[in-house]
């Protein structure tokens, strides 16, 4: 029988290189529960410093820079750190931001945030850039500060308040009104903890920051309490009350109280739309004439 000793050769040189490649891996990847602090650290920093690059889910740490030393850096090369116990990474900042590490090797990382997104980062050469952008026009501090205590500002697509107190207290209403601590940094830039945060516009009912790499646009709520709170969201009508478009309220008309919502806002102005009626009904009021559900 002939053999084709060519064919042969290039048979067991690509089962060779299966083999080797198959050893090379092997051990690479590690499910979370399989990690140690010094195991994970060295996949996620490396010797020195890892980049990592979110590949998919959606998170406002673009990227993540992992340093040996316990230093952390996001995309736009904002600095934190970190702590690691086992599979739990905390990134601190002015709040702890906790994931989960799924699963990781030298190249790709599935993490877990605290809300349950997973989230898939690949391993990247690209470093993290710091924003220059220009603080816009429409600034004055004079709007952070309250006529008592201080300012409430409402997210403009999400529930949740910024306090800003006179005293220096700063409150979110997210993490529960823990009590954290804010200054002017320059012109441009507030310090909320240890973060500083850039200033994007501030008037008198807009008030666009940009923090921990992602921009929030905020609208003012009111005035606040004693406690961070905000004071002027009673029920009860108030000239002094801004409202926000889509807010739910009770419009007073020819003595009485009628159910209806804001349509637009033009300075101290409302249009507003009665429940149930007509649009030809929808009318321009001032804050007396209102009070929310």
């Amino acid at each position: 029988m002939k053999v084709n000793f060519k064919s042969a050769s290039v048979a067991m040189a690509l089962i060779a290189v299966f083999i080797i490649t198959s050893c090379g891996n092997k051990g690479t990847s590690k499910k979370g529960e399989e990690l140690k602090g010094k195991d994970a650290l060295e996949l996620l920093a490396g010797k020195s410093e890892k980049n990592w690059k979110l590949a998919s889910g959606e998170e406002f740490l673009k990227m993540m820079c992992f340093n040996v030393n316990g230093e952390f850096r996001d995309h736009s090369d904002y600095k934190m750190t970190f702590l690691l116990d086992g599979s739990s990474i905390t990134v601190k900042d002015y709040k702890d931001f906790i994931f989960t590490i799924v699963e990781i090797s030298d190249n790709k990382m599935t993490l877990k945030s605290e809300k349950g997104v997973v989230l898939i980062y690949d391993v990247t050469t690209e470093k993290p850039k710091a924003d220059d952008s220009k603080l816009s026009k429409g600034t004055d501090k004079k709007w952070m500060t309250g006529t008592t205590y201080g300012t409430v500002w409402k997210g403009e697509k999400a529930d949740y308040t910024y306090t800003f107190m006179n005293d220096g207290r700063f409150f979110d209403s997210n993490t529960g009104f823990k009590e954290e601590k804010w200054s002017w940094f320059d012109d441009k830039t507030i310090k909320i903890g240890g973060m500083k945060c850039e200033v994007i516009q501030l008037t008198s009912l807009f008030f666009d920051i940009k923090m921990g790499g992602t921009t929030l646009k905020l609208n003012y709520q009111g005035e606040a309490g004693a406690d961070g709170k905000p004071t002027t969201t009673s029920k009860e009508s108030s000239a002094d009350m801004v409202y926000l478009k889509g807010d739910k309220v009770e419009i007073l008309w020819n003595s009485k109280w009628y159910k209806g919502s804001v349509l637009e806002t033009k300075g101290s102005e409302y249009k507003i739309h009665y429940e149930g009626w007509a649009s030809s009904y929808d009318e321009w009021v001032k804050a007396d004439r209102l009070k929310l559900m």
